[in-house]
């Protein structure tokens, strides 16, 4: 009857409303345990012990162009578009299986990059990735971010105008931008059952880290 009691005002003191053994949260955003002899247990939500890490593992400046018709289909311009290329790594320092399904790379700097369009880039990994090990995503779609529209020309640009262009938008313009974010596109992450972590407690777990090329903004909010 004390246990039952126990957990009644575990319960209704920290606005949590969750079976025993789950982890989730309570009203002042910590990670809380409920374990299966009624007590409880505050996990620590500082550090990236126990965490899904994402880090910069490379990053690229990437300059890109398209050429343009008019409407008589003859030659009109070429299109420069101008960003950086982010390599990212995903390791699961928790004790459990974790899927990375799909996640935007995103830059918080609205003043540089107008455009909502041109500030993200999709990725998408669909990797299994077990307990102590990572994965880095390399090729099409596993590799991505933000780039702007730059200047039009009427030749292929100069290495001059290149370097201007990367000087404003580039790997080095984005620093301390950037940050992980959901893709909106269903799940983005996974954890398996015998995690015991709960839908709404799964942010609690999952980090940017400030190592690698470049620091990733530390909160990461993930479906």
């Amino acid at each position: 009857m004390k246990t039952l009691l126990t957990l009644f005002v575990l319960l209704f003191s920290s606005s949590v409303f969750a079976v025993e053994g789950e982890i989730v949260i309570n009203k002042k955003g910590e990670s809380v345990l409920l374990k299966s002899d009624g007590t409880w247990e505050i996990l620590s939500n500082e550090g990236e012990e126990g965490k899904v890490v994402f880090l910069i593992r490379k990053a690229t400046d990437k300059h890109s162009y398209y050429a343009r018709n008019d409407d008589m289909d003859e030659f009109s311009h070429y299109s420069n578009y101008v960003g950086c290329i982010y390599n990212i790594e995903v390791i699961n320092k928790t004790d459990h299986k974790i899927k990375i399904i799909n996640f935007n790379i995103v830059t918080n700097n609205k003043k540089l990059f107008t455009d909502r369009m041109s500030r993200y880039s999709y990725i998408q990994f669909g990797k299994v990735i077990e307990p102590g090990e990572s994965y880095v995503g390399k090729g099409s779609y596993k590799e991505g971010g933000p780039d702007q529209k730059v200047d039009d020309t009427k030749e292929l640009a100069t290495d001059e105008q290149i370097k201007g262009w990367i000087s404003k938008y580039g790997c080095e313009a984005q620093k301390g931008s950037i940050f992980i974010a959901t893709a909106d596109m269903g799940p983005d992450i996974s954890f398996s059952k015998d995690s015991g972590i709960t839908d709404e407690a799964k942010n609690n777990f999952i980090i940017g880290s400030s190592n690698g090329v470049y620091p990733l903004l530390k909160d990461i909010k993930l479906q």
